[in-house]
C-alpha cells in the first residue's frame, strides 16, 4: 500500500520552447555557439592551425625559418639517414624526419610540400566556391533562358576528366603552382554550383523575398541582402569538401607525375620520388603521408561542425524527469475532508498536475 507513484522519464519536443542559453541571439551568435560546442571541428581547426603555422614559419615562405635547413640543401648524412626526432627524452636532433637518399633535410622538405598543397587547396576552395556561387545564384534567382546556359555549361565542365587536363597544362605550364592552383580551381565549382542554384530555387519563393519585392528592393539587394545570408550554410560547407577533395586531386598529381616538379616539391611528389625506397626507409613515406591524413581529416571534421552549426534543424530533444511529489497535499485534504463511514477504497485524489494520472488510494476495511 502506497501512494507514491514511481518516477518517470519523459521526452518532450515542444517547438514553442526555446531554452535559456539562446534567447536573444542572433543568427551569427547562434551559429558562433553551436560551432564551438562541436568538439571534434574546434580540435582540429586548433591542429590545422598548427600545421599552418608550422609549415610557414619552419621553412619561412620568401624569408629563412627558424629551421636551419632548407629543402634545397644536401647536407652529410648522419645517422645512416634515420630520423633523429626522439620523444624519450624530447629531441629533435639534427633531422627529426630523416634524410632522403642524397641527404636533403626530410623534415624542410615536408614542410615546403606541406606549404604547396596548402597554397593549391586555398586556391581552389576560393576560385571553385567563387565561380560556383556566382554561376548558382545566376542560374537558380533568374531563371528561364540563363538557367538554361549556365546548366548546360556545367553539364559540360563536369565531364572534363580534371586529372588528364591537370597533366595537360601542368606540363605545358612547367609544373607553376599558382596555374595548377588556378586551373583546379576553374574545374571544380560544379557541384558548388548545383547546390547553391538549389538552395536559391528554393529561397527565392520566400515570404521575406516577396516583402523585399514590394519594398521595391532591386535584384542586386534581394541577392546579395537577403538570399545569399540565408545561403551562406551550404556554400561555407561545400568550401571545406571541395578545399579537402583539392589537396588529395593535388597529391595524385603529383603522384603520377604530372603535378608540382623539381626543384620544389609538394607532399605528393614526395611520396613519388621515394616510392623505391619503401622497404629500405619507410619513413619517407610516412611523414607526408601522415600530413596529407592530417590536413584532410581537419578540413573534414571543420567543414562537419560548420554544416551542424549552420543547419537550423539541429535541434536536441529535452529530457524532463517528472517525479511524483512523496506528499500530494490534495490527497491529504480530501482524506481529512471524507465523510464519517466513508470507505477508504473509495476516496480517489485529483489529478496532482496538468496531464497527471489519478491515484487511487486502495485500502481494505481492516487497514484502517
Amino acid at each position: 500500500m502506497s501512494s507514491q507513484q514511481p518516477d518517470r522519464l519523459t521526452d518532450t519536443l515542444d517547438s514553442r520552447e526555446v531554452p535559456e542559453d539562446v534567447k536573444g541571439l542572433s543568427q551569427g551568435a547562434l551559429v558562433r555557439k553551436r560551432f564551438l560546442g562541436h568538439t571534434g571541428a574546434i580540435v582540429s581547426l586548433v591542429l590545422l592551425a598548427l600545421v599552418v603555422i608550422l609549415a610557414i614559419t619552419s621553412v619561412g615562405v620568401g624569408f629563412h625559418g627558424w629551421w636551419k635547413y632548407n629543402w634545397r640543401q644536401t647536407p652529410d648524412i648522419v645517422n645512416g639517414g634515420h630520423p633523429t626526432l626522439k620523444l624519450f627524452p624530447p629531441s629533435l636532433g639534427d633531422h627529426p624526419f630523416g634524410q632522403d637518399t642524397v641527404g636533403r633535410d626530410y623534415f624542410a622538405m615536408t614542410m615546403r610540400g606541406a606549404q604547396i598543397s596548402l597554397l593549391v587547396t586555398v586556391m581552389v576552395g576560393v576560385i571553385s566556391g567563387f565561380v560556383g556561387v556566382v554561376i548558382g545564384a545566376l542560374s537558380g534567382f533568374f531563371r528561364g533562358w540563363l538557367e538554361s546556359v549556365l546548366m548546360r555549361f556545367t553539364d559540360i565542365v563536369i565531364i572534363i576528366p580534371l586529372l588528364l587536363l591537370g597533366g595537360v597544362v601542368a606540363y605545358n605550364s612547367k609544373a607553376n603552382v599558382f596555374v595548377l592552383g588556378g586551373l583546379l580551381g576553374l574545374t571544380a565549382w560544379t557541384g558548388m554550383a548545383r547546390l547553391v542554384r538549389g538552395d536559391f530555387l528554393s529561397l527565392r519563393e520566400r515570404e521575406f523575398v516577396d516583402a523585399a519585392r514590394l519594398a521595391g528592393a532591386s535584384n542586386g539587394r534581394i541577392i546579395f541582402k537577403h538570399i545569399l545570408p540565408n545561403a551562406i550554410g551550404v556554400i561555407t560547407v561545400n568550401t571545406t569538401l571541395l578545399m579537402s577533395s583539392a589537396i588529395l586531386l593535388e597529391t595524385s598529381l603529383s603522384y603520377l607525375g604530372m603535378g608540382v616538379r623539381p626543384p620544389d616539391t609538394s607532399l605528393g611528389r614526395l611520396i613519388s620520388d621515394n616510392q623505391a625506397a619503401f622497404s629500405t626507409r619507410p619513413w619517407l613515406f610516412w611523414w607526408p603521408g601522415l600530413f596529407i591524413v592530417i590536413i584532410c581529416l581537419c578540413i573534414n571534421f571543420v567543414g562537419d561542425g560548420l554544416r551542424d552549426a549552420f543547419d537550423p534543424r539541429q535541434k536536441k530533444l529535452v529530457l524532463k524527469r517528472v517525479k511524483e511529489p512523496d506528499h500530494d497535499p490534495l490527497l491529504e485534504a480530501t482524506q481529512a475532508s471524507a465523510l464519517p463511514g466513508m470507505p477508504l477504497s473509495e476516496i480517489v485524489a485529483p489529478p496532482t498536475a496538468a496531464g497527471g494520472s489519478t491515484t487511487t488510494i486502495d485500502l481494505d476495511e481492516g487497514g484502517r
